[in-house]
């Protein structure tokens, strides 16, 4: 991000949103590695990737450059 200011805040919101994440998971007693694994394999196998190492599907994810 170009604006340093702006930057320093999206971090800020981030991080109170992983702290927020990472204790709900604690509460509700959820491994979040474990259900990030189990969400990739789930989206591998609906989003398959090409050889080249793109998303065949048209539909855009955050794992593609067309995000």
């Amino acid at each position: 991000m170009a604006d340093r200011r702006k930057a320093e805040q999206v971090r800020e919101e981030l991080a109170d949103v992983y702290l927020c994440l990472l204790r709900l998971a604690d509460v509700l007693d959820v491994d979040l590695a474990e259900a990030l694994l189990h969400k990739l394999e789930a989206m591998e196998i609906r989003h398959p990737l090409d050889p080249d190492g793109r998303n065949s599907s048209r539909r855009s994810s955050p794992w593609t450059a067309g995000w």
